[in-house]
C-alpha cells in the first residue's frame, strides 16, 4: 500500500534549500583546478565551431505558402570537415502573422545526404511544431542532415558518431575536431547564421534569440549548442539521456549486467570503458554535456520516454538534480526512443514561457530513503502518480499505470512499497493550467525501489558480483 503525506508549504520550502538528494564537497584545491579547467573544455568546442573554414555559403531555392507560412528551401553547406563538404537542407517557415520577429526555433533534424537534389517535405514539421510556432508567431528553422551521412564505410547516426571516436582516440586524441558531435555542433550554430541573414533579407530585421530543440543525437547536439552559443536563449533536447556518461555507464551495467543493446556500436569500438584513459578523458569532456553543466543557465526542457531502450529508467537521477536552473524534466509514459505527440502541450507552453519570458511553474522533488516529496509553486491541475513493475531492474518493456492524486497543500510525501521480489519505479507528473486548452506537464525523477542494484560494478566497470533476485 502506497503511503501519502501532505507537508505544509514553509517546511517544503526550507526542506528544498537544493533541489538534490545529496550534497558535494569539494576541497579548494579541486575547486580551483575545476574552474581552471572548464573554460578550455569549452574553448575546444567553441573555438572549433568560430573558426571560418571558407566553406560556409548557402542558396535559397524555393519559396512557398504552406501551413499558414511562408516557407523558403535553402540549400546550405554548413562546413568542410575531414576533408567533406557537409550540406543541408534549411526550411525557414515564417508565419504569416509573426509576433516576434527578434526569435525563432531551431529544429535539428536527421535524414541523407544522397538526396540533396529537391527540397524535403515540410508538412510533417509544418503540421507539428509548425503549429507552435505558428500559434506563437515566430519564425520556424529546420535544419536537415545532422549528422551529414553515410559517411566513409556507409556509417550512419551511431554507428558513424562511434567510429569518429575511435577514430580519435587511436589518433592520440590530437585532433579535436574529428568526434562526429564537433560539425554536427557546427552545423547548427551555421544554420543560425544563415537563417539571420536571410530573415534579415527578407524582414528587415534578424533573430537574436534562438530555442533549438532536436532528439536523440540531435538531442545531444543541442545540449552542446546550448552550451556554446550565447544566442540560444533555451533548449528542449529529446531522448537523449545521455549526461555523465561515464555514471550512465556504470550505471547501465550494475543495472542490467551489460550495456544496453542499442549502444552496442560504442560497445564493440571500446568506447564505453576507456574514460579513465588520457584519451577517453579528454573525448568525453569534449562530448559529455555534463562537462558544461554549470555554464548551461538558459531554460531546459528535457523531453524522455519512460521505456527508452537506450538507457535505464533512472537515467537522468544521475545529473538532473546537478543542472542549473530552470530545468524542467518531462517523461511521456510508454513510450520509447519514439516518443508520440503528446508532449506538444508541454513543449508549447515551454517555448511560449521562454518568448513571453513568463517561467513555468516549477516543482521540487526530494528522495530521502525510499519516500519521494514532491512541491510546487502553483496551483496544479491535476497530480498523477505513474507506477511500473519489473522481475529485474529492466523496465524497457514494462507496462505504466497512472493513479490520479488528491491536489492538497502545496506537497506531497509518497512512500511506495518495497515489493517482496523484484522491482517498482514511480514518479509523480504535476499539470499545469496553460495559455493553450491543454495543460502542461512537469515530472520528478523516477525513483526505483527497492535501491539495491542486482550487479556489483568498481570504478573501472568491471562486475564483480551478480544476485539473481531481490527479497525483501
Amino acid at each position: 500500500m502506497l503511503n501519502i503525506t501532505s507537508t505544509p508549504a514553509l517546511e517544503i520550502w526550507m526542506l528544498f534549500s537544493a533541489r538534490t538528494s545529496q550534497t558535494f564537497f569539494m576541497t579548494p584545491l579541486l575547486l580551483i583546478i575545476a574552474f581552471l579547467l572548464t573554460p578550455l573544455l569549452h574553448s575546444d568546442l567553441k573555438q572549433y565551431v568560430q573558426t571560418d573554414d571558407g566553406h560556409f555559403n548557402y542558396q535559397v531555392i524555393q519559396k512557398q505558402e504552406l501551413n499558414n507560412m511562408d516557407v523558403l528551401s535553402i540549400q546550405l553547406q554548413s562546413q568542410q570537415w575531414q576533408g567533406i563538404d557537409w550540406n543541408h537542407w534549411l526550411i525557414i517557415g515564417i508565419p504569416q502573422q509573426l509576433k516576434h520577429k527578434d526569435k525563432a526555433i531551431l529544429v535539428i533534424t536527421g535524414g541523407s545526404n544522397t538526396n540533396m537534389d529537391r527540397p524535403p517535405s515540410f508538412k510533417k514539421y509544418g503540421q507539428i511544431i509548425g503549429t507552435i510556432a505558428n500559434q506563437i508567431g515566430i519564425p520556424l528553422i529546420v535544419l536537415k542532415q545532422v549528422p551529414n551521412q553515410p559517411l566513409y564505410d556507409n556509417y550512419k547516426e551511431d554507428a558513424l558518431i562511434s567510429y569518429t571516436f575511435e577514430q580519435y582516440l587511436k589518433e592520440g586524441a590530437i585532433d579535436d575536431s574529428k568526434p562526429l558531435l564537433m560539425p554536427m555542433v557546427k552545423s547548427a550554430v551555421k544554420a543560425m547564421d544563415a537563417a539571420q541573414e536571410i530573415l534579415l533579407d527578407e524582414l528587415g530585421t534578424k533573430p537574436t534569440e534562438f530555442i533549438v530543440t532536436g532528439a536523440s543525437k540531435r538531442g545531444w547536439t543541442t545540449w552542446l549548442t546550448g552550451a556554446i552559443d550565447d544566442r540560444v536563449v533555451a533548449i528542449a533536447p529529446l531522448v537523449i539521456d545521455i549526461l555523465n556518461m561515464k555514471s550512465q555507464m556504470k550505471h547501465q551495467l550494475a543495472s542490467y549486467g551489460d550495456f544496453s543493446d542499442m549502444i552496442s556500436d560504442y560497445k564493440n569500438r571500446g568506447i564505453t570503458t576507456i574514460f579513465d584513459t588520457p584519451e577517453g578523458k579528454k573525448l568525453w569532456s569534449l562530448v559529455d554535456p555534463y562537462t558544461y553543466r554549470k555554464s548551461i543557465t538558459i531554460p531546459k526542457l528535457i523531453l524522455l520516454g519512460t521505456n527508452d531502450p537506450y538507457w535505464t529508467v533512472d537515467a537522468s537521477s544521475l545529473y538532473v538534480n546537478q543542472l542549473q536552473d530552470p530545468t524542467y524534466l518531462h517523461y511521456v509514459p510508454n513510450t520509447g526512443h519514439s516518443l508520440d505527440l503528446t508532449f506538444l502541450p508541454t513543449l508549447y507552453a515551454f517555448i511560449d514561457s521562454v518568448v513571453s519570458r513568463k517561467p513555468l511553474a516549477k516543482i521540487d522533488w526530494q528522495i530521502i530513503n525510499n519516500s519521494l516529496t514532491v512541491s510546487w509553486n502553483q496551483e496544479p491541475y491535476e497530480i498523477k502518480l505513474w507506477t511500473a513493475s519489473s522481475e529485474s531492474r529492466d523496465f524497457r518493456k514494462s507496462k505504466w499505470t497512472a493513479k490520479t492524486l488528491p491536489i492538497s497543500a502545496s506537497s506531497i510525501t509518497l512512500s511506495p512499497n518495497t515489493p517482496k521480489t523484484g522491482y517498482t519505479a514511480t514518479f509523480v507528473e504535476v499539470s499545469f493550467p496553460s495559455s493553450n486548452p491543454l495543460p502542461y506537464e512537469l515530472c520528478t525523477e523516477i525513483l526505483v525501489t527497492p535501491q539495491y542494484m542486482p550487479y556489483q560494478v568498481d570504478d573501472q566497470l568491471n562486475i564483480k558480483t551478480f544476485k539473481k533476485s531481490v527479497k525483501k
